[in-house]
């Protein structure tokens, strides 16, 4: 049993009754950036990557046609 649902136990609430306290949501919330600014990055590089790669591949292209 993990210690999530022991204190949901000892607390007497259902699994269906929402966690809220400040200092979770903040520390929720604070990850949730930290995630979605790190996903942007990622994204962010992958256009960049895709910018160089493409660039070749373009001029190629031209001088082919």
């Amino acid at each position: 049993m993990t210690a999530r649902r022991e204190f949901m136990e000892w607390a007497g609430l259902g699994e269906d009754v929402p966690i809220e306290n400040s200092i979770v949501n903040k520390t929720i919330e604070s990850a949730q950036v930290r995630v979605e600014g790190y996903h942007f990055d990622i994204r962010k590089h992958l256009v960049e990557y895709d910018d160089v790669v493409n660039n070749p591949t373009q001029n190629y292209l031209r001088r082919t046609a």
